[in-house]
């Protein structure tokens, strides 16, 4: 019987803190969490291939710049120092130094918060947008430019007369046409009054409740919310990157708190007040996120995701620009594989939640019991 010769593959991994998902023996880095040694030998025994491990200097994923990636396993794959990403990313991941394989999962992104029950409290929001000056401004200056040519080649001096009556300047009459300049200084000193009625209109409202669900990347902005970010998990890159109004304000916002680099998956600091905060999470931090609520969450406090996504992306394995064809049709043939039998999603679940649970004090049945119906617990209330 044929047997496909192996070849020589070098991966890019992290680890968690804390985790130790990777392990020097004998002057190689090998996989040490049981998870991480399924996919390894899955990689292994289909290739076939003989796995070399690089684990990055710093970070973890890595953190996009405005020159790539410079850390993590995509800072190893830029400067071409290993083959593949060990673990799938995102297809719009931002400046991906490589090509990716065939689809072999989809992921959903939410927004996690804290939701203020039954405590009495007030929230205070914007309300009445302000109103926009600019083209108040060039109507008004449109219309004088109007005015003073009608008036210099078509000497239709009634129309200026009735429109600057109707400012209450009905004494142009007496002046001569050489006054144009007085009427541009005129008509400058009515925009002042536009900013005074602008400035009235910026306010804020009191509402009844600050119990606030926050669905949308706009209700963040909309009730003050602070933004963090994790790396991995958190489309971290889109929202430096600006990539719409929503995901620039909020990222501005955290910018301002100094919350403008995302931490790295492992433990995270707590915030206070924690209700102030919200994480945007894929799917997999759906069901970290509870983890840290009991430690976070006071009397009447609840954890609650966005009913919707705000982002879906599909995901699947990053190949270096400089893999050999050879290589790059057989970790194809693995991931359609791994695809049709429905595997991706489990077996990335398994390292994250078995990587979390390694150092935090949790249970398997704390993943299970995120498995309930998101946003259930309001029910009870």
């Amino acid at each position: 019987m044929f047997k496909m010769e192996k070849r020589n593959l070098t991966v890019g991994a992290f680890s968690v803190p804390y985790a130790d998902g990777f392990v020097e023996e004998d002057g190689e880095i090998v996989p040490k969490l049981k998870s991480l040694k399924r996919l390894a030998a899955i990689i292994t025994d289909y290739g076939p291939f003989n796995l070399k491990f690089h684990l990055p200097e710093t970070g973890q994923l890595g953190i996009v710049t405005e020159t790539g990636y410079h850390d993590g396993v995509l800072g190893l794959m830029q400067e071409e120092k290993v083959e593949m990403c060990f673990l799938p990313l995102a297809l719009d991941t931002v400046k991906a130094p490589g090509g990716f394989t065939p689809v072999i999962s989809e992921e959903s992104y939410y927004i996690s918060s804290i939701r203020n029950l039954n405590d009495g409290t007030s929230a205070v929001v914007s309300s009445l947008a302000s109103v926009n000056t600019i083209p108040i401004i060039l109507a008004i200056l449109i219309v004088l430019l109007l005015e003073l040519v009608v008036t210099k080649h078509f000497n239709i001096e009634s129309i200026v007369n009735v429109i600057y009556q109707s400012f209450g300047t009905s004494f142009y009459q007496n002046l001569s046409r050489h006054s144009a300049w007085f009427c541009l200084i005129l008509m400058i000193i009515l925009m002042f009054p536009v900013y005074i009625f602008d400035a009235s209109f910026s306010t804020q409202t009191i509402v009844g409740t600050n119990d606030v669900k926050i669905d949308t990347l706009r209700d963040v902005i909309t009730y003050g919310k602070i933004s963090f970010f994790i790396e991995g998990i958190s489309m971290y890159d889109w929202f430096k990157a600006k990539v719409t109004k929503d995901y620039g304000d909020i990222y501005e916002r955290s910018k301002s708190n100094g919350l403008d680099k995302p931490f790295e998956l492992g433990p995270v600091p707590i915030f206070r007040p924690a209700d102030r905060m919200v994480l945007p999470v894929s799917t997999l931090g759906v069901k970290i996120a509870p983890l840290v609520a009991p430690e976070i969450l006071g009397p009447s406090q609840v954890h609650y995701f966005s009913e919707r996504p705000f982002h879906k992306s599909v995901q699947a394995l990053l190949l270096s620009f400089k893999t050999p064809k050879s290589i790059k049709r057989r970790v194809n043939i693995i991931t359609q594989r791994v695809a049709q039998a429905g595997l991706a999603t489990k077996i990335e679940a398994d390292i994250y939640i078995e990587s979390i649970l390694s150092f935090h004090p949790a249970s398997l049945f704390d993943f299970y019991k995120s498995e309930i119906p998101r946003n259930s617990l309001e029910s009870w209330y």
